[in-house]
This record gives C-alpha cells, structure tokens and sequence, in this order.
C-alpha cells in the first residue's frame, strides 16, 4: 500500500523554516561549522594552507580529508551568505527525505505489517530527534548527511548493488574515518564484492587531490590530515563515551587504554550478536527476508555505537535516529504503558537535554554526568531487545 507522506514533509519543513526565520532574527545564522568547510575549500582552491588554520568560532580548525573539499567547492561559487542559505535548505530536505527513507526501509524490511498513522509516527520520531536536528542546522555540520549516505548504502546492498553501495560507504568513511568499523560488518557478512569496491574507491579517493596539487602535495596535505585528526581526539573533551563513562561513574583511575579496550570489546560482542542471527538464519529455508530484517538492525547498531566508541560532539548521537525508529516501531502497537514509558524517558534523555526546557542547572549536569551517552547505550540495547521479541512473534520469517 501506498502511503502519503505529506503531512509529516510539511510539519517538518515548517519547523525547520521556522528555524531559520528565528535564526536570523536573532542574528544566530552562524552555520560555524559549514563556514570552516567553505573557507577551507577557498583555501584549497587559492593554494594556500588547509590544515591549522583558525577559520571560524570554536575549534574553527578543518578536520576533514583533503578529498571532502571538493564537495564543498561548488559552494564557493557564491558568497558565504547565499553559500550559508543554499546549504540550510539543502540540509533540510536531506533530514526530511532521510526521515522518510529509513521509515520505509524499516516497513519494507524490518517488521511486517504497516501502521495506519504514519505522519504521527514520524512526527514524533522528528520531535525526538529535533534538540539535536537544531543543533546540526544551527552550526551547519554533516553528521545527518553522513548518516543518510549510510542508509542508502545498506539500501544498495539489500538491493545487490554492491559496487555502489562500497562507493557511498568509502565516502563516508574517508569523512569520518571512525565508520570503518562498519566494515566489521561486511567481513561478517561476506559482503566481498561491496568490500572490494570499497577498497578501490577509497583509494581513488585519496589520490583523487593529484589531479589538483600534485603528488607531493597530496602526501603532504593528507599528512596534515592525519594529525590534525589526532590532535582533534586527543584534546576533545568529550564525557559520552564508554571508557568517560566508566570513568565518571564507576573507575576514575581507568587507564588512557581503556578506551581502545572498551573499543575491541564492542566488536567482539557486535561480532556476536552477528553470529547469533546467521545461525537463525541457517536454520531457515526461506530466510532472505529474515538475513534483510537482520543486516539492517544490526547496521543501525553499529552506526548507532559510534559516539560512545569516539570522541566527538553530542550531536554525533544524531546517528541512533535509525534504531530509535525501529524502537518506536516495536512498541508502537503494544499498547504497553511500561513499554510507552520507558521510551519517553529515553527519548528525553537522548533529545530533550534544553537549557529553555529543563534550566542551566540541570541542562549542566546531565552534560557533566554523560546523560545523552547512557540514553543512547540504553537505547541500543532496549531495541535490540524488542527486535528479538518482535521476530520471535513474527515466526522469524513473516516480514514484508
């Protein structure tokens, strides 16, 4: 069946250009973030330096590889005030279309019979996710790009187009490195094909900048890259994260290794979880919509692992916005009050942490104390569990 989506297209573009207008009411249109990537592709283009250079408010520092810049070079075919507009309203569409697009993967793939309140259902999936949506229109980040490009990745690999499914996954991970952990994934799935195209385009990629500055040139600016990547890790003060934690809570003593610990030990329990499902999965005759319904759970799962496996922003945990939706839709007919409960109060943890909503004093503390990070572990593990209680009531084959 068919389903129109306007409603929910038109309560979230109404919102997001409200925004906007009170953005540049309040002469808040900074978009910072965007403003580095803009100035460093002017850089790029005028021979000048890259990588150290303060362009704009906070780290104000490019951290990106020499290769992301060409996706913003277009842009510098305009001032950063239009610039700055193109790219709000491109952002826009990308988070509404991107809404969209996992609802109907997780109908598709995920559980088997549809709801008859789409609209309402990804309107409040929206307004969860609308503290952080903010945040990442306000400083003109790619994170929601990012995490799109993932979706449709997994998409393209459901669909065997492997080949473009590795190309969008290597774009996405010469952006932000820390997604090649999703390769884990692919090595698990013995997705061989999607990992080769993988492999070659990432290449492509890093030598793409030859065409431009040479191959000196080229070796030294992804030099530069690299240590400004850690550079960047290393002094981000982020408290969200396993190994934070850990140290806020439980061990404060906890060594510098710690993290990378706490790293292999996701993988090995991801690699698991993995397992577990193949082995369902083989005991089934007719098992390609159930191998489908699993390999998008657990993707999500790992793209949802990244920002407590990291250092990084808060707005970061954008990337659990696809198992939130799954979650929601696990108890969305339940009709449980404990199950309906425990989802807002997650969902309030994870989106609702606003000095105007709850106060400075609170807001502080539950940045201090790591809230979002514990929100989102909880998360992950809340879906996983009705996931497995879902398909276990769907007979582990019935999907659509």
């Amino acid at each position: 069946m068919k389903r129109n989506y306007l409603k929910f297209i038109l309560f979230a573009a109404l919102i997001l250009i409200a925004f906007f207008v009170l953005e540049n009411l309040n002469q808040r249109f900074w978009l910072n973030d965007f403003k580095v990537y803009y100035d460093a592709a002017h850089a790029f283009l005028n021979d000048s330096p890259v990588y150290g250079v303060n362009f704009s408010l906070g780290s104000g520092n490019y951290k990106y590889s020499p290769f992301v810049l060409f996706e913003f070079i277009p842009f510098t075919f305009f001032s950063f005030n239009v610039a700055a507009v193109l790219f709000y309203f491109l952002l826009t569409c990308i988070i509404i279309v991107s809404f969209v697009f996992c609802w109907k993967m997780v109908c598709s793939y995920v559980f088997q019979d549809e709801i008859k309140s789409p609209n309402t259902f990804l309107a409040i999936m929206f307004v969860c996710t609308l503290n952080n949506i903010q945040r990442e229109l306000h400083l003109g980040n790619i994170n929601f790009i990012m995490v799109t490009m993932l979706i449709f990745a997994m998409f393209l690999m459901i669909k065997q187009k492997y080949i473009y499914a590795g190309i969008f996954l290597a774009m996405v991970i010469i952006t932000k490195p820390f997604f090649v952990l999703l390769l884990l994934l692919l090595v698990l799935r013995r997705q061989y094909i999607a990992l080769a195209s993988f492999a070659v385009s990432l290449i492509l990629f890093l030598l793409a900048p030859i065409l431009f500055v040479g191959m000196q040139q080229n070796i030294l600016l992804h030099k530069e890259w690299i240590y400004t990547m850690i550079l960047h890790a290393d002094s981000f003060p982020s408290n969200t994260t396993f190994d934070q934690l850990i140290r806020i809570h439980i061990w404060q003593e906890a060594p510098s290794i710690f993290q990378y610990i706490v790293i292999v030990v996701a993988c090995i329990l991801f690699s698991a979880l993995s397992i577990f499902n193949q082995l369902k999965e083989n005991k089934l005759k007719e098992k390609e919509k159930l191998v489908a319904s699993n390999f998008i759970i657990e993707w999500f799962v790992m793209i949802a692992l990244m920002p407590n496996l990291f250092r990084t922003d808060w707005q970061h945990f954008l990337m659990t916005f696809p198992l939130l939706m799954v979650l929601l839709r696990s108890i969305w007919k339940e009709k449980n009050y404990w199950l309906v409960a425990a989802f807002v109060v997650l969902a309030f943890f994870y989106g609702g942490n606003t000095e105007e909503l709850i106060g400075d004093t609170i807001s502080d503390y539950l940045i201090q104390s790591g809230s979002i990070g514990i929100a989102n572990i909880f998360i992950i593990a809340f879906s996983l569990v009705m996931y497995f209680v879902s398909t276990k009531k769907s007979n582990l084959v019935l999907f659509r």
